[in-house]
C-alpha cells in the first residue's frame, strides 16, 4: 500500500511508526496493541472518563506465556514503571511464579521481541 503524509522529509513521521507495526509479528502486534490500549485507558481514567476496553481481556494478553521457536526477549514493567529486559524463558518462569504466589500478577509485558 501507499501511504502519503504532509511530513517533512527527515523529520518524524506518523508513517514511520505505521511502517515499524506493520513489520512486527502476530504475537508482537498483539502485546504493542493491548499495551497501548492499557495506556489509553488509563489516561481516560485519569481524566475522568470511562475506559474504552475490557481490563480482563488485555490482562490476559500482557500476561501470557511467550514460546518463541527462536528465542527472543521480552520487555515487562514488573510494576514500577520501568521496563525490565529478560529472555523469554525467564519470563514465563517468572510469570508462573506470580501466579503461583500471588492473588493479582502485577507485571505485564509491554513488549516482545524475535
Amino acid at each position: 500500500m501507499d501511504l502519503a503524509c504532509p511530513c517533512e522529509p527527515g523529520e518524524p513521521c506518523h508513517g514511520d511508526v505505521l511502517l515499524e507495526w506493520a513489520a512486527l509479528s502476530p504475537l508482537a502486534l498483539e502485546v504493542r496493541t493491548a499495551a497501548t490500549r492499557v495506556r489509553v485507558d488509563r489516561q481516560r481514567v485519569f481524566h475522568g472518563l470511562q475506559p474504552m476496553y475490557d481490563a480482563d481481556e488485555l490482562a490476559a494478553v500482557l500476561t501470557q506465556d511467550v514460546h518463541l521457536d527462536f528465542g527472543g526477549t521480552v520487555d515487562f514493567d514488573p510494576g514500577d514503571g520501568i521496563p525490565q529486559r529478560c529472555d523469554t524463558r525467564t519470563w514465563n518462569y517468572y510469570l508462573k511464579k506470580q501466579r503461583l504466589h500471588e492473588d493479582a500478577v502485577t507485571i505485564r509485558l509491554m513488549e516482545v521481541f524475535g
